[in-house]
Parts: C-alpha cells; structure tokens; sequence
C-alpha cells in the first residue's frame, strides 16, 4: 500500500482539473496557475510532466499537455493574480478543438472504481495522479487532430 502511494506521487501524469475558463486563460497565457493550497502537489510536477486537461462544468476532457520548464512560487508569474499566485510553464501536445466527454471513457479508466459515481473521484483535489494506463486511453482519444 505504502508503495503504490509513493508510485501515485511520484507519477509523470497528471489529471489537471479546472473550470473552461480557466483553462483558455492558462492555454493563453502557456502557464498553469496553482493556488497555495495545491503547492505540495504542484511541487511534484517537473518538466516533461504530461497532464489530461479536465474541465468540471462540462464534465469533459479538454487537452493533453507537457510542463516544460520549472515550477515558479511568485506572484510576478501569476495568469491570475493573487488567488493563485504559482505557475509553471506548459506545451499543449494535443487540444482537438473539441472536448471529450467523460460519458465516452468513464467505463476504461481505472482510477475510477465506481463507475456510476465517477464524479466523486474528481472532487478534492485539482491535480490527481493518473496510471499511465489510464492517461493513454484519455490522451489517444485527445490526438486525433493531432499536436500543435
């Protein structure tokens, strides 16, 4: 057990949960924000980190990304001011120009144990580790069209 949670924490994909708004903010900015209340999760990303973009309200995935440079903890390099003062550098590997509901993959990915409740295993936290199992499945459905 011990194991498995040194595993999930030392994971190089990330399920990055956010509202769409915010989500075309950090897009447009190349920076995904944090709240101090995420800093020991966020401390665990580094480049090369590759995350799935969720966003709540639409209940859909959004992008697949990859953080390329270091994790900055001052408020200079905020996208949205005081409320999360922290950000880190990203690519977009893939964004279809379309969202991918969570209705279409719930039933292939293992981080969800109750299907019927997948909604629950998103609540919390805004960054969850993912399998690698589980972030394949999420970003070759997000690849379609392709990187940019």
């Amino acid at each position: 057990m011990a194991q498995a949670m040194v595993e999930r924490l030392n994971a190089q994909h990330w399920l990055l949960i956010t509202s769409r708004a915010s989500w075309e903010r950090m897009e447009q900015a190349g920076a995904w924000a944090f709240a101090d209340k995420s800093l020991k999760r966020a401390s665990m990303l580094h480049r090369g980190t590759q995350g799935v973009v969720y966003c709540t309200g639409e209940s859909s995935f959004a992008a697949v990304i990859e953080f390329t440079g270091e994790f900055r903890q001052h408020a200079r390099s905020t996208v949205f001011g005081a409320l999360y003062p922290h950000a880190m550098p990203f690519r977009v590997v893939a964004a279809p120009g379309f969202s991918l509901p969570m209705a279409a993959v719930v039933q292939t990915l293992d981080f969800i144990g109750k299907k019927d409740y997948w909604f629950s295993y998103l609540q919390g936290q805004a960054l969850r580790p993912l399998s690698r199992e589980d972030f394949h499945v999420l970003a070759s459905r997000l690849q379609t069209k392709g990187a940019r």
